[in-house]
Order: structure tokens, then C-alpha cells, then sequence
């Protein structure tokens, strides 16, 4: 029998290289953020909600876009995307979140810094692109990280996620109609 799933996956243009100078990183936390709580739901109510109907939505972050994906059965469509409008739309970024996250992602660039493969990596992109963002990390830097603020994370969220700069694609056991209804609902909010 076919499981009847559908799965989507989609960029927004514009990653780690628009990072405000002195502060690498702001994509990369922003991205950890977008599903630790949204629109009436705290980080914890969002991720049962989440687990509860076994949607998987992942975000992540390259040099130029923001990304992710999204996987549900069919039958919780309507949930799972309204889920992930709600984390596109109206993350929270509440204060507890965003220490949990830079903790996390402090600790990360700590062990980097004993690891000989990722210093390796951080030096060669910083000695091909001087003075470019892509010479910066984009997983940030400890100095960066820990001088990111709520108000950097929604500058860079009303900058990148916007209509016009996402690409995206869909499979799955969902017809042409219900599905444009539903990128209606979840992409029709957001800024041009």
C-alpha cells in the first residue's frame, strides 16, 4: 500500500552572507528559532503539536538561502501547514528560546574549535574570500553569537522571508487544487 505522504521542500533566497557584519550567525540562529514556538504556541506546545501528528519541518542555512522542509501524512495537511505558516509567519523568539539556542550554539563552535576538519574548513573560506561574506562562518563565530539580539533575529526575518524570494517544490498523494489552497494560506501572509 502507498503510505499517502506529502513532502515539500523550500528555499528562500538570502542566507548566512546577509548576516550583519560583526555578527555571524544571525541566520543560523534564526533558522534553529523558527520552530521553537510560534504564533500562540511556546517552543514546547509547538514541538508536541509537531510530534503528535509525526510532521517533520526542518530548517536550515547555507551562504544564500534559508531553507528547510516539510513532511506529513495527508491527512494532517491542514495542521502541518498551518504549523509551518505559523513558524514562517509569526515565530515567537521568545527570550528563554533564543539563551537555549545561542547556548547551544556556543557550545557547538567550542568543540569546532578542537575539531582539525572544521578549523581547516573556517580557515580555507576565510583565506578564498576575504572580505566577503562567504570568507564568514556560517555557523557564526562564539564573539558574533553572543552579541545577537532579538532585534537583529527580526531584521533578518522581515529581510529574507518574503514572498517573493522563496522557491519551492512539492510531492506527494495531494491534488493540484488542495495543495494550491494550502500554499494560499501559508505563503499568502508573508511580506512581497
Amino acid at each position: 500500500a502507498v503510505v499517502p505522504l506529502v513532502a515539500l521542500a523550500f528555499t528562500f533566497e538570502g542566507g548566512a552572507a546577509q548576516d550583519p557584519e560583526g555578527k555571524p550567525g544571525v541566520a543560523q540562529m534564526l533558522s534553529r528559532l523558527l520552530d521553537e514556538g510560534a504564533g500562540p504556541y511556546g517552543s514546547d506546545a509547538f514541538q508536541e503539536r509537531l510530534a503528535a501528528r509525526a510532521i517533520e519541518l526542518n530548517f536550515t542555512v547555507g551562504p544564500d538561502a534559508l531553507g528547510g522542509s516539510l513532511k506529513t501524512l495527508v491527512r494532517h495537511a491542514d495542521e502541518a501547514f498551518e504549523l509551518f505558516r505559523l513558524a514562517l509567519a509569526e515565530p515567537r523568539l521568545d527570550p528563554d528560546a533564543i539563551e537555549r539556542v545561542r547556548g547551544q550554539m556556543i557550545a557547538g563552535l567550542r568543540y569546532q574549535q578542537n575539531d582539525p576538519s572544521a578549523m581547516a574548513s573556517k580557515r580555507f573560506f576565510k583565506e578564498a574570500y576575504p572580505g566577503h561574506p562567504y570568507g564568514r562562518p556560517t555557523q557564526g563565530t562564539v564573539e558574533g553569537v553572543e552579541a545577537i539580539t532579538r532585534d537583529d533575529l527580526l531584521a533578518y526575518h522581515r529581510a529574507a522571508v518574503a514572498k517573493g524570494r522563496i522557491k519551492l517544490t512539492v510531492v506527494g498523494a495531494i491534488d493540484a487544487e488542495r495543495l494550491s489552497n494550502l500554499l494560499d494560506r501559508t505563503f499568502g501572509g508573508l511580506p512581497e
